[in-house]
């Protein structure tokens, strides 16, 4: 890597755990912040009301939804391919496993 690149990846590094900290500072606060964000991380919570929206959509205009949905899963799957190939070159260890004091 070069110093170029070192001088820009540190201070973002240096957001990064700012930004972890202060949204893992919250945790254990609100009961019910808490309990919401549980239940949005949980991958079927999010299934029926996309699944619904979705049927709407296609209810109101084929078209649209048919082209709408291939544009999505397009970017979706860009979006997954970048974000792997940028795990791959960064190759952090996650803020949970290498910060002192974080709630899990």
């Amino acid at each position: 890597m070069t110093n170029a690149a070192r001088g820009f990846i540190v201070p973002l590094m240096n957001w990064d755990e700012g930004m972890f900290r202060g949204i893992n500072g919250v945790a254990w606060q609100s009961s019910l912040l808490d309990w919401v964000m549980v239940e949005l991380a949980k991958p079927g919570n999010l299934l029926y009301p996309v699944l619904l929206a979705a049927a709407y959509w296609f209810w109101v205009n084929r078209r649209e939804c048919l082209i709408g949905a291939v544009g999505l899963a397009a970017v979706v799957g860009a979006a997954d391919a970048l974000g792997t190939q940028l795990k791959g070159l960064v190759q952090r260890p996650r803020p949970c496993v290498t910060l002192a004091e974080v709630h899990q």
